[in-house]
């Protein structure tokens, strides 16, 4: 989690600094809007993909994130109430026996609950990305650096505490110094 918060960090700090030279657009903000993104775009799917790897192979991981696409329309279909073309159906329904097929099990029976577990906590990011994607197309005209830099420094704000009071990055900085100083 600590890298997590440290790239959101990163990222607003550099979106930051761009956005210093774009022109100046006054239009309104809408900070809930902003929160619910960071936390569905960053937040969650930082913390789920870097749990969910530990299970699954690299492969696994990025065909089912690449299936941010399907759960997205799936998504708008539902809560758009928008009809769904035949061609909409048949894509929807080869992209989740697409899933199925590339995430079955390979390692045999002894990891097919951290298999399980780890494909499951890769779908859950990419349907958060899907309803992120889904929030951003309902954010008002401005600069997508301007929208992702905020995003970024609520998901930093929420990432940092958390990083702190679970990982403690900060002790095991002083150890790694401490052990540096003793090689010199």
């Amino acid at each position: 989690m600590s890298w997590s918060a440290l790239k959101a960090l990163i990222g607003a700090i550099c979106l930051s600094v761009i956005g210093l030279f774009q022109s100046k657009k006054n239009y309104t903000t809408n900070t809930k809007k902003y929160f619910w993104i960071a936390l569905f775009e960053v937040v969650l799917p930082f913390i789920l993909i870097a749990q969910g790897q530990k299970y699954v192979s690299s492969s696994i991981a990025s065909m089912l994130i690449a299936m941010v696409s399907v759960f997205t329309l799936v998504f708008f279909v539902l809560l758009f109430k928008k009809k769904a073309s035949k061609f909409e159906i048949v894509s929807i329904l080869l992209g989740f026996l697409g899933i199925v097929i590339l995430s079955w099990p390979t390692q045999g029976i002894m990891n097919v609950s951290g298999n399980i577990l780890g494909n499951v906590l890769l779908i859950l990011a990419a349907i958060s990305f899907a309803l992120s994607l889904l929030l951003m197309g309902k954010l008002e005209d401005g600069s997508p650096v301007v929208h992702m830099r905020n995003v970024l420094w609520i998901a930093s704000i929420v990432l940092i505490p958390f990083a702190l009071l679970f990982e403690k990055p900060l002790q095991r900085t002083l150890i790694i110094h401490k052990y540096f100083l003793l090689l010199f």
